[in-house]
């Protein structure tokens, strides 16, 4: 690992998972410390060809300090724990949308949890794939 590399943790080896594993893998500045998914044949596989750890419990990740930033790409169902999970431990978060599928939780949360830190910022990304361009 560089001198300067944030580490990260990967949560979710799906196709978007994947993504995110390839363009953290040649970014620089960052260093994919572990990756995480319920499949535990693709996590080991994923684990070799990006050169990370795989992880049986996103809880190492958690719990590890020298992880900065979680970036989570797991089923919908599974975003708001490790969202609150990641926050309680002091990591910066990255979840793929949508947070949950259901308002009345996100806004549950929102009051409950989000009031009490001091910055949250929810940004959406487009997801357009060729394949459903018109």
């Amino acid at each position: 690992m560089g001198q300067n590399q944030i580490n990260i943790a990967l949560l979710g080896l799906g196709r978007i998972g994947q993504m995110h594993a390839l363009n953290l893998t040649n970014h620089p500045e960052f260093n994919l410390k572990y990756t995480f998914d319920i499949d535990k044949n693709l996590n080991k596989k994923f684990g070799k060809k990006y050169k990370s750890i795989p992880i049986n419990n996103p809880n190492v990740a958690f719990n590890d300090k020298s992880v900065k930033c979680i970036f989570i790409a797991t089923s919908t169902k599974t975003h708001l724990n490790y969202i609150d999970k990641a926050v309680r431990n002091k990591k910066v978060v990255f979840c793929e949308k949508p947070l949950d599928l259901s308002l009345k939780k996100i806004n549950e949360y929102k009051k409950n949890f989000l009031s009490s830190i001091q910055r949250f910022k929810l940004v959406l990304i487009e997801d357009m794939m060729q394949d459903t361009i018109l």
